[in-house]
């Protein structure tokens, strides 16, 4: 049902009559938790179209406002000309300093004046009464004078608000008037976000703009300020940090409600911000924007990085019907920063045209990497490991920046040059989480040509290839050399790129050479030499510098638990069928990664004697131990295994089985 032009959800409670005294109790509840309640008792007179309020408690979600008593109980009246009130005052908040006054009169002949007062009224307590974030915040102070009719009202209005807040932003005060005739705004009001900061805004504004069901009427808004400085946008965003510089805004709306035009210019001087995201610290900006009644002109866009390198971008966006139509933006940099952060450092040089509607922008052009420096070790670590946070976070009001993201909407057009000056270097690169050892140390400089395409609501699409590779690779603790003839990092379309990477060393007179192929999330690795070894022996000389025969028997099991462990990191199951067969090993065995996050195990066994089997397993990931288990066959269906393990009261998280320091197992085999 409506109440006062208000859908309620529900209302439950008690009405009781007795001497024409009538009792309240009622409870009111709206959609999106909203909830009310009306508890009072009036005397209603013999004519039934008049009451006496002789107490009244009206509670918005958890703030009541009661009503002051008098001597002489205020009169609600109500005939076919209208509705009359005797002064109501209503008292609230902790202090009881809120106060809301009523009287007057509203006739259906336009005859009656109606009055509203509000003093020293929070807007948040009003809003958090409903245990909802307050999006609004001051102390307002409102003197309002309703008359006309209920269809065709008029209002006249004064409204000031001190201390006030939208969201994040924060400003000292709003004071002004608002009118309202003829479903016409006529407003004059002036907020102060500080001493001397201050933004004016006068004219008429339509209902219309408001309600597109209405009629569409004409719109005059003459809109000026002060220079304006640019740090309360950080009440607004944590996109932008240490924001500094000054807005200046003289801009006058015009046209109708459906198709409103801005004429004036709006200026911005010296700007300087840090990008949260990427650690680069921006100075020297400025713009000069000119609003014509179909178009906004960017005569000027200029920003320095802390280089004192610039980006410079002109051109027009169109508008129309209070949307921005055709983009025409063009933008040129040399030698530009954008990265300057724990991933690295990241300039560029550019040539990009913004295209399309706001709605659905493209963005095309030419990007060459001028200098570069990227820690690939922390950018894999972070995409392929931390995509999303690890610990819960609080609710907070929206970004509004970040909210204006328009990646989704976005389509790309982009060739990207990759000359030889970027630098890529990591420490134990990782490929894939919980595994106990990555690709190894790198230290290389890469050129080639990508190219980056995207539609809208799409995934981006990467082309190209890095063919051009030099520098160096540690594998197993030794530095080997790339070989820039077959080397390349191949795109063909997703952000999981094919590499062939060769690097070659020379030990003991044999050129070793190793070679990781495939996708980059599940690479293989080869291990090959001149002249041909197996690749247990070049494993050997690798790691001891010398042959598999040469070595003593704590070599070879270390050689064995090393290739095992490098075969858990890659796909090497010829390195692991070559270790068995040239250690003389029963068993060497790779459980992969499980499901529940527990990373791969590696296990070296062997008989010792006729029936008698010892095992060593080592299991790696986020609760690493060790375990070595003896095992004797009593019978074919009879066992004994003793286990002893360095896990110290650690469960696994597999579901059948728990990990203890040590146990004695007897083990029955049976079928059916």
């Amino acid at each position: 049902m409506k109440l006062s032009g208000q859908v309620v959800q529900q209302a439950s409670g008690t009405l009781a009559l007795a001497d024409e005294r009538l009792a309240v109790d009622v409870q009111i509840m709206q959609k999106e938790g909203r909830a009310g309640r009306l508890n009072g008792a009036v005397l209603i007179h013999t004519d039934g179209r008049e009451v006496d309020v002789a107490e009244l408690t009206v509670t918005l979600g958890r703030a009541p406002w009661r009503l002051v008593p008098s001597d002489r109980p205020p009169t609600v009246g109500w005939s076919d000309e209208g509705l009359v009130v005797s002064p109501l005052l209503f008292v609230g908040g902790a202090a009881g300093d809120e106060r809301i006054a009523v009287s007057g009169s509203w006739r259906s002949d336009g005859q009656g004046a109606l009055r509203v007062t509000a003093t020293h009224m929070f807007l948040d307590t009003l809003e958090g009464a409903f245990e909802r974030p307050a999006s609004y915040g001051g102390v307002v102070d409102l003197d309002a004078t309703i008359r006309g009719t209920p269809q065709e009202p008029i209002v006249k209005a004064r409204v000031a608000i001190s201390e006030g807040r939208v969201q994040r932003f924060s400003y000292q005060s709003l004071v002004g008037r608002v009118d309202h005739a003829g479903e016409m705004f006529d407003v004059d009001l002036r907020l102060d976000q500080s001493p001397g900061v201050w933004m004016n805004a006068a004219g008429t504004v339509p209902l219309a703009m408001f309600n597109p069901g209405l009629a569409e009427r004409p719109i005059h808004l003459v809109v000026t300020s002060s220079s304006i400085g640019l740090g309360l946008i950080e009440g607004l965003t944590d996109v932008v940090r240490n924001v500094t510089g000054e807005l200046r805004v003289n801009a006058t709306v015009v046209g109708t409600s459906r198709d409103p035009h801005f004429q004036g210019d709006v200026g911005l001087t010296n700007a300087a911000f840090l990008v949260t995201l990427t650690g680069v610290r921006y100075q020297n900006g400025r713009a000069a924007l000119t609003l014509a009644s179909d178009r906004i002109g960017v005569d000027t866009l200029h920003i320095e990085d802390g280089n004192r390198r610039p980006l410079d971008a002109h051109g027009s966006l169109g508008t129309h019907e209070m949307t921005v139509g055709d983009l025409e933006i063009d933008a040129q940099a040399q030698g530009f920063e954008i990265v300057r952060n724990e991933f690295g450092r990241l300039a560029v040089d550019l040539t990009l045209r913004l295209r399309g509607r706001l709605e659905t922008p493209r963005l095309g052009g030419v990007i060459t990497i001028a200098s570069g420096d990227l820690k690939v070790d922390e950018i894999l670590a972070r995409t392929l490991f931390q995509p999303y946070a690890t610990e819960a976070m609080s609710t907070t009001v929206v970004d509004a920046v970040a909210a204006l993201n328009p990646w989704d909407r976005l389509g790309l057009d982009i060739s990207l040059h990759v000359p030889t000056q970027m630098r890529l270097t990591g420490e134990n690169v990782q490929v894939s989480p919980d595994t106990p050892v990555g690709l190894g140390n790198i230290n290389l400089r890469v050129g080639g040509d990508l190219y980056l395409y995207k539609d809208p609501g799409q995934p981006p699409s990467v082309t190209g290839s890095l063919d051009r590779i030099a520098g160096t690779y540690t594998f197993q603790g030794r530095r080997f050399d790339i070989d820039e003839a077959g080397s390349s990092i191949n795109f063909h379309g997703d952000l999981n790129p094919e590499a062939y990477v060769s690097v070659t060393r020379l030990i003991s007179g044999v050129l070793t050479r190793v070679t990781i192929t495939g996708e980059l999330r599940s690479p293989a690795i080869q291990l090959t030499s001149t002249p041909p070894l197996d690749q247990s022996d070049i494993l050997s000389l690798i790691v001891f510098n010398t042959s598999t025969n040469q070595l003593s028997s704590a070599q070879q099991q270390e050689l064995a638990l090393r290739g095992a462990t490098l075969a858990a990191g890659f796909f090497a199951a010829p390195l692991l069928s070559a270790l068995e067969s040239e250690l003389g090993l029963d068993t060497l065995d790779i459980e992969p990664a499980g499901e529940l996050g527990t990373g791969p195990k590696v296990t070296v066994g062997e008989e010792i004697a006729p029936g008698l089997i010892a095992r060593f397993s080592r299991q790696f990931g986020s609760e690493p131990y060790d375990e070595a288990t003896v095992e004797y066959y009593l019978a074919r269906i009879l066992r004994l295994r003793a286990t002893f393990s360095d896990a110290a009261s650690v469960s696994t998280r597999a579901s059948f089985r728990r990990v203890e320091r040590a146990g004695v197992d007897l083990l029955i085999f049976f079928s059916f």
